[in-house]
Order: structure tokens, then C-alpha cells, then sequence
């Protein structure tokens, strides 16, 4: 008879970091666009 010992492991769950976002000017999208698609997400 063999004895089995099971351990538990506990995880600790780190917060993702912040995003970093880059915006580049172009001729194909608006101003108005491209505020209003970054407070949409």
C-alpha cells in the first residue's frame, strides 16, 4: 500500500500591466474618428 501526498499550491495573480498606445497622424482617418473610437474601447 503506497501513500500519496497531495499538495496544494496557491497562485498569485498579478494586475496586467498598463497598455502603451502609440497614435500615428495620417490622411484616412479624422480627428473626431479616432477620439471617438478610443473612448468607445
Amino acid at each position: 500500500m503506497s501513500v500519496e501526498t497531495i499538495e496544494k499550491r496557491s497562485t498569485v495573480r498579478k494586475h496586467a500591466p498598463r497598455y502603451r498606445v502609440l497614435l500615428h497622424n495620417d490622411d484616412f482617418n479624422s480627428m473626431e474618428y479616432v477620439v471617438k473610437t478610443l473612448m468607445e474601447t
